[in-house]
């Protein structure tokens, strides 16, 4: 017969032996929930006022492409894909 930390035990050592993969995909996962994707488009509309605030001569263009929801006030678009190597 087991005792409970025995039992305890048994239903904690799965998680001991995680690969490397599974926990690269549970790191994925919990990084791609919708309230970490909202919290980035907040924290990166932020950054793009503050930006504006700081160089208000400067022309500020949304991207088409992705991203013409970080500012309310534009002063044009553009339709661009990234080419600096990542996913995305």
């Amino acid at each position: 017969m087991h005792s409970q930390n025995e039992g305890e035990e048994l239903l904690l050592r799965p998680q001991l032996h995680l690969s490397i993969y599974q926990v690269s995909r549970e790191l994925k996962k919990e990084n791609q929930s919708l309230w970490n994707c909202v919290q980035s488009i907040l924290s990166d509309a932020a950054f793009v006022e503050q930006v504006r605030v700081l160089w208000p001569g400067i022309p500020q263009l949304a991207n088409l492409r992705c991203g013409s929801w970080y500012t309310k006030e534009a002063d044009g678009t553009c339709y661009f894909k990234s080419t600096d190597g990542h996913n995305g």
